[in-house]
């Protein structure tokens, strides 16, 4: 045996590729942009195909979905990926990005198990968000789903407060002027003022 041939097993070779395996990690959102890059035409075809898998996985398939703007697929597929993903990370997240699509869907038909609305943190975020004012059309609409008699007092006063300074002209900085659609935003509070 060699001087070069020892060199070769020995794991304190200089060779830097020894005992090193090359692995390629794919995620959900990496296969949708480029199924969305390279089959345009076949995009939600072969999406739905992929979402069908039913793969367990840690990355939140309905979230990568979100993501690439597939609301309808995640929505259709919310229940089936209900367990694994759709939990108050994911409610947040939809919110924040305004996938308005997938939150009336899953709302309505129960993909977030029940009582996530009224939940501490949810009541928190929906009033934070309708204070910043930016969002107060979707929050409203999200709203529809709440039970409003699981909330406590408190919060129901700062809801309430809340449609008042949104519709009050004598307030100095009116919020109904923050709102794109200011007409549905007195159509919703009216709903929950009755």
């Amino acid at each position: 045996m060699g001087d070069n041939d020892d060199a070769d097993s020995n794991p304190d070779s200089d060779d830097l590729n020894y005992g090193q395996e090359m692995h390629l990690i794919f995620t959900y959102d990496w296969l949708f942009k480029n199924i969305k890059k390279y089959k345009p035409n076949e995009c939600d075809e072969l999406i739905r195909q992929v979402a069908d898998w039913n793969l367990m996985s840690n990355e939140n398939i309905l979230k990568s979905l979100l993501i690439n703007g597939h609301d309808m697929i995640a929505a259709d597929f919310g229940y089936v990926y209900r367990k694994q993903h759709a939990h108050i990370d994911l409610l947040k997240f939809a919110l924040n990005n305004e996938n308005e699509l997938f939150l009336k869907f899953a709302l309505k038909f129960d993909v977030f198990e029940s009582g996530l609305l009224e939940t501490k943190d949810m009541i928190d975020t929906i009033m934070k968000t309708l204070i910043d004012g930016t969002k107060t059309e979707l929050i409203l609409n999200v709203c529809i789903y709440s039970d409003f008699s699981a909330w406590k007092r408190p919060d129901i006063d700062r809801f309430m407060e809340f449609l008042n300074c949104t519709i009050d002209p004598d307030k100095e900085q009116n919020l109904m002027y923050k709102c794109y659609n200011p007409i549905l935003v007195i159509c919703l509070s009216c709903i929950f003022l009755e």
